[in-house]
């Protein structure tokens, strides 16, 4: 056997050391690279433009937090960063390349109300089934207020991504 074929897998603190140096890199480039150009750029005036600049303000927010996360403890955060900087890395070919998904700006914005929706229903459940607990739903509150917002919320699932055996429409998630 080889030499290098004998050596031991690095142990946890130089993974650890390897991930950091990584997301440091990252977090330069968002910094020196991506926030420039964001800053730099018009306002965004179609749909696909402002889906794009969305996603570039996430991943610099993404690589500037993982950058800033140093410790061991810490780690399960950065990969939760990491899996997330990967998914809006994948957005990109998604809302820009027809041929890959049938109308993706308008599934990439949707998905957001979609989402939004998703996590304001739960947590008013939650407030209303911990009554002891100081409730800090008012916005979440009015937003499911407005008016029609779950009748147009199906309306539009049904219409991007089509129906369920039981007729309602498909509601994707993460």
């Amino acid at each position: 056997m080889k030499e290098e074929d004998q050596r031991a897998p690095p142990d946890d603190a130089a993974l650890f050391a390897a991930i950091r140096a990584g997301n440091v890199a990252l977090g330069e480039f968002g910094r020196q690279v991506m926030e420039i150009l964001i800053g730099g750029l018009l306002p965004p005036h179609t749909d696909l433009e402002l889906a794009l600049s969305t996603t570039c303000l996430r991943l610099s927010a993404y690589v500037r937090t993982a950058a800033e996360l140093a410790k061991p403890y810490q780690f399960q955060t950065v990969a939760s960063c990491a899996r997330s900087i990967f998914e809006l890395c994948v957005d990109v070919p998604l809302l820009t390349e027809p041929s890959l998904l049938s109308e993706p700006v308008a599934k990439f914005h949707e998905f957001t109300r979609l989402s939004r929706f998703r996590s304001a229903k739960q947590m008013v459940n939650f407030y209303d089934a911990h009554p002891e607990l100081e409730d800090r739903t008012i916005e979440s509150r009015a937003f499911l207020k407005t008016p029609n917002l779950e009748t147009s919320i199906e309306e539009r699932a049904k219409a991007l991504w089509g129906t369920n055996k039981h007729c309602k429409g498909i509601r994707p998630r993460h």
